[in-house]
């Protein structure tokens, strides 16, 4: 309930919802290929691997989550 947040904190929040669900969603549609979900994003490689460190996201978990 964000109604007894601060912005900052309703803010931070949200953003970490939707930075979490956009990560993991961009690293199932690769593949968990970290290049290819980096491309798809529109982000350097390394940016992306620092999202995922920061938001505790492992490449792993998606490897072969697009395959029928």
């Amino acid at each position: 309930d964000f109604q007894a947040l601060c912005y900052r904190e309703a803010r931070a929040g949200m953003l970490r919802k939707f930075n979490v669900g956009y990560i993991r969603q961009v690293l199932r549609d690769a593949g968990g290929n970290v290049t290819l979900a980096a491309k798809k994003a529109g982000l350097e490689r390394q940016s992306l691997q620092h999202l995922m460190r920061k938001y505790g996201i492992c490449a792993r978990e998606f490897r072969g989550a697009n395959k029928p």
